[in-house]
């Protein structure tokens, strides 16, 4: 019984460490991200990119979606990152998936409108994933990110 409690407390200080540095991570990045472009708080007419839902929880094993969608931008492509990783790419209905994710990320749709798949979820997948896009004009746009936060398996045993 002790040793389950200590599993499940080190599990949620990982968590919160991990929400905590994600965060940090993400305002910082939006930060920079507008210093280089000189955007600032400016939105300009229709353009957008969103990305939903904001947050999901899901446990080992499980398959979760998100979804990302342009409207008024030309675009040449979208990205999904982990983070600052590129995980994947989106030009037109193709989608390229990175070989770490082959088996268990996928997307469909088109670049301006795709749902992205997770399946198998491990703990190590809980993170930040960012669609972002890269319009014509060579400027690139991020959304807010969805959070993935990944519990272990219910029954206590790691899938």
């Amino acid at each position: 019984m002790r040793a389950a409690c200590s599993t499940e407390m080190m599990m949620t200080i990982f968590l919160s460490l991990l929400i905590f540095s994600l965060v940090l991570d993400i305002c910082f990045t939006g930060v920079q991200q507008q210093l280089v472009n000189g955007e600032g708080d400016k939105r300009s007419g229709d353009e957008q990119v969103a990305q939903r839902p904001d947050k999901i929880e899901a446990n080992s094993g499980e398959t979760v979606n998100f979804t990302c969608t342009v409207s008024g931008i030309a675009i040449e492509v979208a990205t999904v990152r982990k983070r600052f990783t590129k995980i994947m790419n989106a030009e037109k209905s193709t989608f390229k998936v990175d070989s770490i994710y082959e088996d268990r990320l996928s997307g469909s749709g088109s670049s301006t409108s795709f749902t992205v798949t997770f399946r198998n979820l491990t703990v190590e997948d809980s993170d930040i994933y960012l669609c972002n896009v890269l319009t014509v004009n060579k400027k690139e746009i991020y959304t807010h990110g969805t959070l993935l936060i990944v519990h272990p398996a219910p029954n206590g045993k790691f899938l």
